[in-house]
């Protein structure tokens, strides 16, 4: 389970346990810069990600997974299933990052030296703290909210998520949505109809990329569709990874 780019291997908390008590064997972890992971003083690139989730699963000793992202884990797993197509049985993808928006000049704004870097110390942490809270349509999960500042006052923590939006593709990663319609693995996308940080209408664009993906559109859920409503969530992935 690969978390998203502003979350920590808990938000997977509200599906771990129907998964394991289905019979699976579940791996889920902090991504570089991330709740208790190191922030290492890299360019935070796919290679990077990519490298962290091999590790992973060599570790576990597993030679067949399936893996299941939440935005930006979602493009690392789709990109390590890229690289490594004999190793990944099935693909989750819930409310999946990379899908750009229309006039959205964010990531030239970042990359804009010095400038990015001063927006960021100063105000990277309430920036991104308005973007966790939008991740959520209804209720807000507040321990979801409150273990997200506890690990942003770790040391590093906006300085890997700017190294983050500057060498990943977290806004855009519209090739790699196209390669894996080539690659033909199995794949459900999961999205909250209410997300506005990648909306539901980028489905249409997922099905035209990858015709063969299921989608599961869930009513009344935002970004975090999987704390919001796990229970749908874990039903949809149950279903389809044990067909």
């Amino acid at each position: 389970m690969v978390h998203s780019f502003n979350g920590f291997l808990e938000t997977w908390n509200p599906n771990i346990e129907s998964l394991v008590k289905a019979g699976y064997r579940v791996v889920a972890y902090d991504l570089w810069g991330r709740g208790l992971s190191s922030s290492p003083r890299v360019d935070l690139s796919l290679t990077v990600f990519r490298a962290q989730l091999d590790a992973i699963i060599n570790h576990s000793g597993a030679s067949k997974v399936y893996l299941i992202g939440s935005s930006f884990g979602c493009v690392i797993a789709a990109d390590y299933a890229l690289h490594n197509p004999g190793s990944v049985e099935k693909l989750v993808f819930i409310g999946p990052a990379g899908f750009p928006s229309e006039g959205d000049k964010t990531s030239k704004f970042l990359n804009a030296p010095l400038l990015g870097d001063l927006l960021f110390h100063y105000f990277g942490k309430r920036l991104l703290k308005e973007k966790v809270e939008a991740y959520f349509f209804n209720e807000q999960a507040h321990w979801a909210i409150e273990k997200w500042e506890e690990y942003a006052e770790h040391p590093g923590f906006t300085r890997s998520a700017l190294s983050t939006l500057r060498h990943s593709p977290v806004l855009d990663y519209t090739e790699g949505w196209r390669r894996q319609g080539e690659l033909g693995k199995p794949i459900l996308f999961i999205w909250g109809k209410q997300d506005v940080s990648f909306p539901y209408s980028n489905a249409e664009k997922a099905a035209a990329f990858i015709p063969h993906a299921e989608i599961v559109a869930i009513e009344g859920a935002a970004h975090w569709v999987n704390i919001e409503k796990p229970s749908q969530v874990n039903e949809a992935m149950l279903s389809f990874l044990s067909k």
